[in-house]
């Protein structure tokens, strides 16, 4: 399978329609308002305007003091990501027997506005192409970009939103069940042992 894997603005709108279909959106959901991801951006400022109401009545200074945290929270959580950057993505296409490319997967990604973290944001191949080693490329070619921007300053690897079942695998698998991996170019480094793994084609 003739493939190529370039940077290209249009994975994002390709996750999109294949990420949070009918079926996948209820569940990452569920996952998401039981994860940390959520209580930090939306759960504990959202429960804290409720106290807020609550003791509106006969607590106000208390109800004042919880409500003005609840926004301090949500500066906070916008500046967080904001932090994050606009996202830019990786994308493999394949040719037809015109030569016409065609995207087949991608890989959306992040890099922080310091340029000391790289996030992940979600994978997918479509169904006619899958296990033909398409998703390890497209993350090896993550772990690329972030080993030669490593003597500029980034630090780390990150998977947003990890219970989404399009990174829960990579979570489980290739990431050794880690949210968060050091770049290192230490040959004994947890970076370079998954990057060799990935580049060796070993199964997982």
């Amino acid at each position: 399978l003739e493939m190529e894997i370039e940077p290209s603005d249009k994975v994002s709108f390709f996750l999109k329609r294949r990420l949070f279909t009918t079926k996948e959106f209820p569940l990452a959901m569920f996952y998401f308002i039981l994860s940390h991801d959520f209580w930090f951006m939306i759960g504990f400022p959202a429960l804290m305007i409720l106290i807020s109401q609550v003791f509106r009545s006969s607590f106000p200074l208390i109800s004042l003091i919880t409500l003005l945290l609840a926004f301090v929270w949500i500066i906070f959580s916008l500046s967080a990501l904001y932090k994050m950057g606009p996202a830019t993505g990786l994308a493999c296409f394949i040719k037809n027997n015109f030569g016409n490319k065609k995207m087949v997967g991608g890989l959306r990604m992040r890099f922080s506005r310091n340029n000391k973290t790289m996030w992940l944001e979600g994978v997918f191949v479509e169904q006619e192409v899958r296990r033909k080693g398409i998703a390890k490329r497209l993350i090896l070619e993550a772990f690329i970009i972030a080993e030669t921007k490593q003597p500029t300053g980034l630090r780390k690897i990150r998977l947003f939103a990890p219970v989404h079942p399009a990174i829960k695998k990579i979570v489980n698998t290739i990431f050794e069940n880690k949210r968060a991996i050091e770049v290192s170019i230490d040959h004994n480094s947890q970076f370079m042992r998954i990057k060799n793994r990935l580049l060796k084609g070993i199964r997982y």
